[in-house]
């Protein structure tokens, strides 16, 4: 599934959120890439997949997210991006909440609205 994105993105295997959690063994220990809605706060670090998972506190629909040395997640703050990381399967982050970890987020930009 994921090899020839792997050469295209760089090493990494590009994925909707769903596909890591719903088929987490099956992407453990990859680098891959998501978008999804991302939300920076003390004990909650997370890319959801909707604005409205943010918004109700559906982790179970989040990846936790740990940052590389040297990257700003804060630069994604409440807003829809690009994250690139290695997925740790599993239940994560504070209070073990989430559905598992973007760990090592070495990319987090911002996605531009189609309208």
């Amino acid at each position: 599934m994921c090899a020839l994105q792997e050469r295209m993105f760089d090493g990494y295997c590009m994925l909707s959120i769903v596909d890591l959690i719903a088929n987490p063994e099956m992407f453990d220990g990859r680098k891959v890439l998501i978008q999804g809605y991302v939300h920076i706060e003390f004990e909650g670090q997370g890319v959801y997949l909707h604005k409205d998972d943010f918004r109700y506190g559906i982790t179970r629909n989040a990846l936790w997210l740990t940052a590389a040395g040297g990257v700003d997640l804060k630069k994604c703050q409440d807003s829809y991006s690009l994250v690139r990381g290695t997925f740790r399967a599993g239940i994560g982050g504070h209070n073990e909440m989430f559905s598992g970890v973007l760990d090592q987020v070495t990319q987090c930009s911002k996605v531009r609205s189609r309208n």
